[in-house]
């Protein structure tokens, strides 16, 4: 009889410790059900008239992001801080092919979206982390 009551007992501080964490998060960075942004962007030029990206930057860690990609060119994202050229491979940098969505893991509180044309793309982005998934649109 003792364990049972020691069990819910646990569970009880178990159940708080996650609805502090819950509402920490919400007060250090606005967030809510862990989600950073979610809507649709439109990439802008960044100057050369080539390279088209947008750079989310958060009070919050990002976990991961989803990308979607409903137009006719190549998305890139990238772990970090806008640059001046579309990068092309390393650590953190994710490939989201036309009419496709990703989702890929960033655990850093900024991210670039890239392109060669000012496309439209799907985001949101969370703090959690997430499982890799990709798949089609159509």
């Amino acid at each position: 009889m003792a364990e049972a009551f020691w069990a819910e007992q646990v569970a009880k501080m178990s159940h708080a410790l996650q609805s502090l964490s819950e509402v920490s998060e919400r007060l250090a960075s606005g967030v809510k059900d862990h989600v950073l942004f979610a809507g649709s962007v439109k990439l802008l030029d960044v100057g050369n008239g080539t390279v088209f990206a947008k750079q989310f930057e958060f009070g919050a860690t990002c976990g991961s992001a989803e990308i979607f990609n409903p137009g006719a060119n190549l998305i890139v994202v990238q772990a970090s801080t806008q640059q001046g050229n579309i990068p092309q491979f390393g650590q953190g940098t994710y490939r989201v092919p036309t009419n496709t969505w990703r989702l890929v893991n960033i655990g850093q509180r900024v991210f670039t979206v890239y392109s060669t044309a000012a496309d439209i793309v799907g985001v949101q982005a969370l703090t959690t982390g997430g499982v890799y998934g990709a798949g089609s649109l159509v």
